[in-house]
């Protein structure tokens, strides 16, 4: 019997971890605590790592994270501790739903690529941030509702 599912903390910190940090983690929805800080973890944040609802502590800081902030993490709803500082991430700050709380600065900082609030480094550009359309609706109304249908 596969009880994985089951576990609500991971702490890998400090263990000299490479490569991408897995898609499957995202399977772990009862996961209340993940800590992979201070390993040499590349790639991109696993872009559905919004499923992992139930969320409190996050940190992925110290690595060399690359790519976008997925915008499936402002669908957290129970995150109180978020770092990822120190890592190559790029372009907008999500700024809907909790990251709008996320007012400290030091969660960010040493990405150097990242803009928006709460850095001082604001966006030049917004039509070069990505858009991400998730199903198939058109117009500002199916936006919202096939955002969530990614999960």
């Amino acid at each position: 019997m596969n009880t994985l599912y089951l576990m609500n903390s991971i702490d890998l910190s400090n263990n000299d971890l490479s490569g991408v940090v897995s898609k499957e983690l995202t399977c772990l929805f009862r996961l209340g605590t993940l800590n992979l800080s201070m390993n040499h973890l590349t790639g991109n944040i696993p872009e559905k790592i919004g499923k992992l609802h139930w969320v409190e502590t996050l940190d992925l800081s110290l690595n060399q994270l690359s790519g976008t902030i997925p915008l499936s993490m402002s669908y957290f709803t129970s995150l109180s501790y978020l770092n990822l500082s120190h890592n190559n991430l790029s372009g907008k700050i999500p700024s809907s739903n909790q990251f709008s709380t996320l007012n400290d600065p030091s969660i960010f900082e040493g990405n150097a690529a990242l803009c928006g609030l709460p850095l001082i480094n604001k966006c030049i550009d917004d039509d070069k941030i990505p858009h991400f359309n998730y199903g198939g609706g058109e117009g500002k109304d199916n936006e919202d509702e096939d955002e969530f249908e990614m999960f």
